[in-house]
């Protein structure tokens, strides 16, 4: 086992959380959700968890569900002697695997009063800044599907409260759909859920396992996390920092993940990971706000280049339609630009796939679809570009373009387009983006621009800024169902948002 990542201790008035969900013990054979099932390695993925909640000063784990694959008494009875060994108080929700055998093994074999381990219920439990509720779940068809035991947030009190969940509350269906992530389901009675969770005068933090996949989500007055499987990549315990402020008017939340991986191979076909390994959000009057890293230094903007700084919709639609023909595959799928608007997707590969391209004439249509960019003449700049990156050198913020595209097809446009513009550097064939834009992100905060859904998912993922561009309403709207921290239709308009976000400071 990988040991865990030393973090910085809780500091003064700080409460530290940690959070674990879908251990899946007893789990047999082979199975992918969205990678491989690790169910040989499961007992020691979930006792490393358990340690690494120890060895961080947590007060206090949350387990999340799904901890019994088959929700059989033995296995269950596995759980309790992993989770009893932590030194703090432990609640535990059920998840529709813990309930496959019946609606009442979990609560009996789990709890364990001698060692503060126990179910999370619908009556809030106090704790230092915080009060603790859970949502409990119930199944009448062998956990393929569950009805929750839904929390009135109208009893709460004022101030912060947790809801411990296995099942998501807030919908994050789209975001999931927008990243190409599987999506696990949610409650039967979902529709259900008080829209005074969303509506409260003070905050509700949700966390949530059982979709495999890091997610961070935010409506009104709701904050969902939902945190990553121990079962599979990304292997994870997930701790939460909770600062109220002096005043109690607000309260920060810093959230880190940390990956305990088994021995062996367990790489992701699929990244479930849709936030990044640090975050930081801020509860006040005006709602949650997702804060800029820690991380001091000037901004760093990021561009895409194809239909974000150019505006070459109509040659790269062109440009396609002539791989598309020279492979002998059907092109009415791409007759106008608004086709080709709502068919491109990145990376490349992912575009002429759903085209219809086979597996092994992927690569040859990524290469003729760069070459045939580069030989186009030059387009025009997508609104509002030039006056960005002007304003980007006058400000000293340093630019880079992470494209998917040949970096010549790039630099043959700076050249030909924006001859007085210095960039920092040209990433062409970036896929995925993530990692591109995590390394720059070392210097600095990360604001990156993107006009698609995969580039808003990207810019998530490493803790930037993420700014969708859209020249129609239609997209404006995946833009934002994909996760957008904020979407404009004039490149301008990114300028005003970072000297907002991060400029006020260095006037």
């Amino acid at each position: 086992m990988t040991q865990p990542v030393p973090m910085p201790p809780p500091g003064p008035g700080t409460v530290r959380i940690a959070v674990l969900s879908d251990a899946h013990l007893g789990g047999r054979g082979e199975a992918v959700w969205h990678n491989r099932l690790r169910y040989d390695e499961a007992p020691a993925i979930l006792a490393s968890a358990v340690r690494a909640a120890t060895a961080q000063r947590a007060v206090l784990l949350l387990a999340l569900g799904d901890l019994a694959d088959l929700g059989d008494q033995a296995s269950l009875r596995d759980v309790r002697a992993a989770l009893s060994v932590f030194p703090g108080p432990v609640r535990v929700v059920p998840g529709n695997h813990d309930r496959a055998r019946d609606n009442e093994s979990f609560e009996a074999e789990v709890a364990d009063p001698a060692a503060d381990l126990s179910l999370a219920g619908s009556t809030l439990e106090r704790h230092a800044g915080f009060g603790l509720c859970g949502l409990t779940v119930w199944s009448d068809d062998g956990g393929r599907t569950c009805v929750g035991v839904l929390p009135d947030p109208s009893s709460w009190p004022a101030g912060l409260v947790v809801l411990a969940s296995h099942y998501p509350v807030l919908d994050v269906t789209e975001r999931l759909a927008g990243a190409g992530v599987r999506d696990a389901g949610t409650l039967r009675n979902h529709d259900a859920v008080p829209p005074d969770l969303t509506d409260r005068p003070a905050p509700t933090l949700v966390l949530n396992g059982h979709l495999h996949a890091r997610v961070e989500h935010a409506v009104g007055s709701a904050l969902q996390l939902s945190v990553g499987a121990l079962v599979e990549v990304p292997h994870e315990v997930t701790f939460v920092d909770l600062t109220p402020s002096s005043d109690g008017e607000s309260t920060d939340v810093v959230v880190r993940r940390l990956s305990l991986p088994p021995s062996g191979e367990s790489e992701a076909s699929t990244s479930p990971v849709l936030a990044p390994s640090v975050s930081r959000w801020e509860w006040s009057d005006a709602g949650w706000t997702r804060l800029p890293p820690a991380a001091g230094g000037r901004p760093v903007l990021c561009l895409d280049w194809n239909g974000t700084v150019v505006d070459d919709d109509e040659r790269a639609r062109e440009v396609s339609v002539s791989v598309l023909a020279e492979l002998g595959v059907d092109v009415d799928r791409l007759r106008t630009v608004q086709d080709f608007r709502r068919d491109f997707t990145l990376p490349l590969s992912s575009f002429f796939s759903r085209q219809g391209v086979r597996d092994h004439a992927l690569a040859r249509a990524v290469a003729r679809w760069n070459e045939g960019m580069l030989a186009a003449a030059p387009p025009r700049l997508g609104p509002g570009a030039r006056d960005l990156l002007t304003w980007a050198m006058r400000n000293d913020v340093s630019i880079h373009i992470v494209s998917g595209a040949d970096p010549r097809v790039v630099t043959a446009d700076l050249a030909a387009l924006l001859p007085e513009v210095r960039v920092t550097s040209v990433v062409g064939h970036a896929h995925p983006k993530s990692a591109v834009l995590e390394r720059l992100s070392a210097s600095g905060p990360v604001v990156f621009v993107g006009d698609t859904a995969y580039d808003v998912v990207e810019g998530r993922r490493a803790g930037g800024f993420a700014v969708g561009f859209a020249a129609d309403a239609a997209k404006a709207d995946r833009l934002a169902a994909a996760g957008a921290d904020a979407v404009v239709t004039d490149l301008a308009q990114v300028a005003e948002l970072i000297s907002a976000r991060h400029l006020a400071h260095f006037a």
